[in-house]
């Protein structure tokens, strides 16, 4: 049986790690949920921000000014918070990441491509980047088959890709890219029209940051002390279907004093409902040390024979 346990992240406000994570669902943000949501976020499909239409294929079906006006209250409520991370499935297309990050950088001066990019101390040289269909790219008007950024003191990359492209192929330019020195990446249309200027993220997915009164360390000390509890509700479920599992992350309430308060299922799941029960009924036994006022936490979660 292999039991992955994560690192949390715990939102606090003004303390806070902010997401904005593109499902086809539609874009939930995290990280901010006593501003938005009171503490308890609905789930995604019921969220304020869930897509006008049954499939999220196109841009305009994302209720883009619902966002932003749900930003907006994050940055009025924590006016000195500059940065958002935006959190993208492999599927999603550039235009859906690039509206987006244009919406984002109206509100926070730093938008993020969480866990994608890693500075290094190269410096660039090519200074526009174009994709097409199938990983074919242009740098600085000739196409060529190898990601090779050159040499230079340039620290923007302005990047263009058509409509369709999907982010899987986005992201090994945004990787190499940063590796080579680029600090800062400006987002356009396949038509050369700026949407968005994105920062570079040294430290990996902010998503994944404590910013909360507790300690990395102090969180996972809390989890561990149910672990036991975890593998017995797994080891029922197998016992009731050999292929019991899945992947999920929970989410709870630690509240003044260390327990918890709530729990929920903030995403993904598993198709054993009694398995999903104990699951969080395990979370509501475990203590932390207190954090000195109530903290909202995701954990994700991996339930699988090894």
């Amino acid at each position: 049986m292999l039991l992955a346990l994560s690192t949390l992240a715990l939102a606090e406000p003004c303390q806070i790690s902010l997401s904005v994570h593109i499902t086809p669902y539609g874009t939930p943000i995290e990280g901010a949920d006593e501003l938005l949501y009171g503490g308890t976020r609905p789930a995604l499909r019921d969220t304020p921000l869930a897509c006008s239409k049954e499939s999220c294929h196109q841009a305009l079906d994302y209720d883009w000014k619902a966002l932003q006006g749900e930003l907006s209250r994050v940055k009025q409520a924590c006016p000195a918070h500059e940065r958002v991370t935006l959190v993208a499935q492999e599927d999603t297309r550039y235009d859906t990441l690039s509206s987006a990050a244009r919406v984002a950088s109206e509100v926070f001066s730093e938008v993020m491509i969480g866990g994608t990019v890693a500075v290094s101390e190269k410096k660039p040289g090519a200074q526009q980047l174009t994709l097409t269909a199938h990983q074919r790219h242009r740098i600085d008007g000739v196409e060529t088959s190898e990601w090779d950024f050159g040499a230079g003191e340039v620290i923007e990359l302005q990047v263009e890709a058509p409509a369709e492209l999907p982010f899987s192929e986005l992201r090994p330019a945004l990787r190499t890219a940063s590796e080579a020195g680029y600090r800062r990446f400006v987002l356009a249309r396949e038509n050369g029209q700026v949407v968005a200027k994105v920062a570079a993220n040294a430290g990996g997915s902010l998503a994944k940051v404590v910013k909360g009164k507790l300690s990395a360390a102090q969180v996972q000390a809390g989890v561990v002390g149910i672990q036991g509890q975890l593998g017995e509700c797994y080891n029922a479920a197998l016992a009731r279907d050999p292929s019991a599992g899945g992947a999920g992350s929970v989410e709870f309430r630690i509240q003044a004093d260390g327990s918890v308060s709530s729990t929920s299922m903030a995403s993904g799941g598993f198709q054993d409902a009694e398995l999903q029960q104990c699951v969080l009924d395990a979370f509501m036994q475990a203590k932390f040390d207190e954090p000195g006022g109530v903290l909202t936490g995701t954990f994700p979660l991996t339930l699988a024979v090894e």
